[in-house]
Protein backbone atom coordinates (compact mmCIF):
# COMPACT_ATOMS: atom_id res chain seq x y z
CA UNK A 1 0.00 0.00 0.00
CA UNK A 2 1.06 3.54 -1.19
CA UNK A 3 -0.80 6.11 -0.34
CA UNK A 4 0.28 9.98 -1.22
CA UNK A 5 1.01 11.53 2.73
CA UNK A 6 0.87 15.13 2.47
CA UNK A 7 1.24 15.75 -1.16
CA UNK A 8 1.21 18.84 -2.81
CA UNK A 9 -1.61 19.58 -4.20
CA UNK A 10 -0.13 23.19 -5.58
CA UNK A 11 2.76 21.68 -7.06
CA UNK A 12 1.68 22.30 -10.75
CA UNK A 13 0.39 26.66 -10.05
CA UNK A 14 -2.46 26.69 -6.63
CA UNK A 15 -5.40 25.63 -6.70
CA UNK A 16 -8.56 27.18 -5.48
CA UNK A 17 -10.17 24.10 -4.45
CA UNK A 18 -10.26 20.60 -5.21
CA UNK A 19 -11.97 18.87 -8.09
CA UNK A 20 -14.10 15.89 -8.21
CA UNK A 21 -12.74 14.85 -4.99
CA UNK A 22 -14.58 13.54 -1.82
CA UNK A 23 -13.05 15.07 1.20
CA UNK A 24 -13.34 14.17 5.24
CA UNK A 25 -12.22 14.17 8.63
CA UNK A 26 -10.82 11.21 10.19
CA UNK A 27 -9.99 11.14 13.49
CA UNK A 28 -7.79 7.81 14.76
CA UNK A 29 -4.70 6.61 12.28
CA UNK A 30 -6.20 2.99 12.36
CA UNK A 31 -9.53 4.19 11.02
CA UNK A 32 -7.35 6.15 7.99
CA UNK A 33 -5.66 3.15 7.27
CA UNK A 34 -8.80 1.25 7.29
CA UNK A 35 -10.70 3.57 4.87
CA UNK A 36 -7.27 3.61 2.65
CA UNK A 37 -7.48 -0.66 2.19
CA UNK A 38 -11.44 -0.19 1.65
CA UNK A 39 -10.63 2.67 -0.54
CA UNK A 40 -8.18 0.56 -2.84
CA UNK A 41 -10.06 -2.92 -2.70
CA UNK A 42 -12.90 -0.85 -3.87
CA UNK A 43 -10.60 0.04 -7.43
CA UNK A 44 -9.62 3.62 -6.21
CA UNK A 45 -5.53 3.64 -7.20
CA UNK A 46 -2.98 4.69 -4.89
CA UNK A 47 -2.77 8.09 -6.88
CA UNK A 48 -6.53 9.01 -6.11
CA UNK A 49 -6.63 9.35 -2.11
CA UNK A 50 -4.15 11.23 -0.69
CA UNK A 51 -3.85 11.94 3.41
CA UNK A 52 -2.53 15.41 4.79
CA UNK A 53 -1.48 15.22 8.16
CA UNK A 54 0.36 17.46 11.16
CA UNK A 55 1.77 20.91 10.10
CA UNK A 56 3.02 19.62 7.30
CA UNK A 57 -0.06 18.32 5.84
CA UNK A 58 -1.44 21.91 6.95
CA UNK A 59 1.62 23.74 5.39
CA UNK A 60 1.21 21.94 1.87
CA UNK A 61 -2.67 22.73 2.10
CA UNK A 62 -2.06 26.44 2.54
CA UNK A 63 -6.03 27.04 3.57
CA UNK A 64 -4.87 30.39 3.54
CA UNK A 65 -2.88 30.71 0.65
CA UNK A 66 -0.18 32.25 2.62
CA UNK A 67 2.57 29.74 0.98
CA UNK A 68 2.11 30.77 -2.82
CA UNK A 69 2.89 34.51 -2.25
CA UNK A 70 0.44 37.53 -3.44
CA UNK A 71 -1.20 35.07 -5.75
CA UNK A 72 -2.34 32.57 -3.35
CA UNK A 73 -3.30 35.22 -0.81
CA UNK A 74 -5.53 37.04 -3.35
CA UNK A 75 -7.01 33.83 -4.60
CA UNK A 76 -8.23 32.60 -1.04
CA UNK A 77 -9.38 36.20 -0.35
CA UNK A 78 -11.47 36.05 -3.34
CA UNK A 79 -12.87 32.59 -2.05
CA UNK A 80 -13.63 34.18 1.35
CA UNK A 81 -16.11 36.15 -0.45
CA UNK A 82 -17.16 34.02 -2.70
CA UNK A 83 -17.21 30.38 -0.94
CA UNK A 84 -18.09 28.91 1.75
CA UNK A 85 -14.78 28.68 4.20
CA UNK A 86 -16.14 26.01 6.37
CA UNK A 87 -14.64 23.21 4.45
CA UNK A 88 -11.06 24.87 4.84
CA UNK A 89 -11.98 26.01 8.45
CA UNK A 90 -12.46 22.44 9.31
CA UNK A 91 -9.44 20.79 7.55
CA UNK A 92 -7.30 23.80 9.78
CA UNK A 93 -8.61 22.46 12.99
CA UNK A 94 -8.64 18.83 12.30
CA UNK A 95 -5.27 19.22 10.83
CA UNK A 96 -4.14 20.93 14.11
CA UNK A 97 -5.71 18.90 16.45
CA UNK A 98 -4.16 15.86 15.15
CA UNK A 99 -6.58 14.58 13.24
CA UNK A 100 -6.41 13.34 8.92
CA UNK A 101 -8.10 15.12 6.25
CA UNK A 102 -7.96 12.69 3.52
CA UNK A 103 -9.07 13.18 -0.54
CA UNK A 104 -10.73 10.50 -2.90
CA UNK A 105 -10.13 11.46 -6.50
CA UNK A 106 -13.29 10.42 -8.55
CA UNK A 107 -14.70 11.03 -12.05
CA UNK A 108 -17.27 12.85 -10.93
CA UNK A 109 -19.60 10.03 -11.38
CA UNK A 110 -22.10 9.84 -8.88
CA UNK A 111 -21.83 6.21 -8.64
CA UNK A 112 -17.69 6.70 -7.59
CA UNK A 113 -18.82 9.27 -5.52
CA UNK A 114 -21.22 7.12 -3.49
CA UNK A 115 -18.73 4.89 -3.33
CA UNK A 116 -16.22 6.71 -1.53
CA UNK A 117 -18.08 8.85 0.39
CA UNK A 118 -19.92 5.12 1.79
CA UNK A 119 -16.39 3.52 2.29
CA UNK A 120 -15.55 6.64 4.45
CA UNK A 121 -18.35 6.90 6.63
CA UNK A 122 -17.70 3.38 7.39
CA UNK A 123 -14.39 4.48 8.72
CA UNK A 124 -15.92 6.78 10.78
CA UNK A 125 -15.06 9.90 8.62
CA UNK A 126 -16.97 13.13 9.37
CA UNK A 127 -17.05 16.19 7.72
CA UNK A 128 -17.44 14.84 4.45
CA UNK A 129 -17.57 16.78 1.51
CA UNK A 130 -17.54 16.58 -2.64
CA UNK A 131 -15.77 19.04 -4.34
CA UNK A 132 -17.23 19.36 -7.93
CA UNK A 133 -15.81 21.76 -10.57
CA UNK A 134 -17.92 24.96 -9.29
CA UNK A 135 -19.94 23.44 -6.34
CA UNK A 136 -19.05 21.77 -2.93
CA UNK A 137 -21.78 19.57 -1.45
CA UNK A 138 -21.97 17.85 2.24
CA UNK A 139 -22.30 14.28 1.84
Amino acid sequence: MTTNVNPDPHAEGFQWQPTNKVTAIIDRVDDVVAAIRALQQAGFSDEDVEVFVGSEGLSKLDVHGESHGLVGRVIRAVESVAADQQPDKEAETALKQGHAYITVATDGDDAQKGRAERILKAHKAHCVRYFGKLTVERL
